[in-house]
């Protein structure tokens, strides 16, 4: 072998994606500015409407409710920017959870608004067909293209191996989430986003329709304190391989099925009432046509049925095979593919 030959360097083990982090890092950043940006609206909507009409004012618990959740969102989705742009190792699986998530969301809000949104938006008195059919057009583009093609950009970019190796090369410190496959990690976010959801609900909700009655006052915020402790409960025992936690997680989807259920059975304008937020004609028709097509049950449906497959799917990390010693060592849980 000559010695050019020997002396020249041997080709990258992976391609360099520092760019491409910093660039997906922006954009996270971007849209934490974004939410940023909508919390101080609703604020300054708030402010301009104290000398507005009683009937017209938003509810102070709602206000509370979408301002703190788009601080959240606005806090996730900047620490997140921010672990890309740094190159750190933590940040690619993280953002493969959020963007799932944010996939999986956009996806059932889209065909749910593709089902039933026409014919809801039909009910309203003095529909005219060509404003319906704009606003349809405009919320199709929006879920579209915010909803589904930049969080499905940001999971194939993310997933990629080379996006790993280089993350690794440049953060060589192992982190928490190399111990824990994606599936895993979008679980138990799962649990603990739902935890702060309802959390933050008890703030909007007087009162909750449960079974035959409807519960008001202090029992309101016991069962969302309760369930959102049931939540954060869930996921900590999903990092932890806790069986108890995946068998919660189907009682979880029992009681929520039950739950929804009788919410969606209650009577619209009484629940209105109890909590002390207006109703008016066009929202109570929209409502009642959303309750009473088939086509919103069955979609729920498949919804709920998603989640019991992604459940079975999760349920060899809790209960790994194990075989006799006779016949060798225990099966190790099955790597997930990013």
């Amino acid at each position: 072998m000559s010695d050019e030959a020997l002396s020249t360097p041997p080709p990258p083990a992976f391609i360099n994606r520092r760019p491409g982090l910093i660039g997906c890092g922006v954009v996270h950043l971007l849209f934490g500015l974004m939410f940023i940006g909508f919390s101080l609206l609703m604020v300054l909507m708030v402010t301009a409407m104290k000398n507005a009409p009683q009937s017209a004012q938003m509810p102070a618990g709602m206000v509370v409710y979408t301002s703190l959740f788009y601080v959240i969102l606005a806090a996730l989705f900047i620490t997140l920017g921010a672990g890309s742009m740094m190159a750190r190792r933590w940040a690619p699986p993280l953002i493969l959870v959020t963007s799932w998530a944010w996939l999986v969301s956009g996806v059932v809000g889209g065909i749910m608004m593709a089902l039933i949104l026409p014919k809801t938006m039909a009910s309203l008195p003095n529909a005219q067909p060509g404003a319906q059919a704009f606003t349809l057009g405009c919320m199709g583009v929006s879920v579209g293209l915010f909803g589904i093609a930049v969080p499905l950009a940001f999971i194939l970019f993310y997933r990629s191996t080379h996006v790993k190796a280089t993350v690794e090369a440049l953060d060589p410190v192992p982190r928490w989430t190399d111990r824990h496959p994606v599936s895993i990690l979008i679980f138990a976010s799962w649990m603990f986003f739902g935890a702060i959801c309802v959390l933050l609900s008890s703030f909007m909700y007087k009162a909750l329709p449960f079974g035959g009655f409807m519960l008001r006052g202090w029992p309101v915020f016991a069962v969302m304190a309760s369930m959102a402790t049931l939540l954060f409960w869930i996921g900590a025992g999903t990092l932890r391989r806790s069986q108890a936690a995946w068998w919660s997680g189907v009682g979880m989807m029992i009681l929520g099925v039950l739950w929804g259920v009788s919410f969606m059975m209650s009577d619209p304008k009484t629940l209105y009432d109890a909590m002390g937020m207006t109703l008016d004609a066009n929202q109570e028709a929209v409502t009642r046509a959303m309750y009473s097509s088939p086509v919103f049950y069955v979609w729920i449906a498949v919804v709920w049925i998603g989640y019991l497959a992604f459940l079975l799917y999760l349920r060899r990390y809790f209960f790994p095979q194990s075989k006799p010693h006779s016949e060798g060592p225990a099966i190790q849980p099955p790597v997930d593919l990013q």
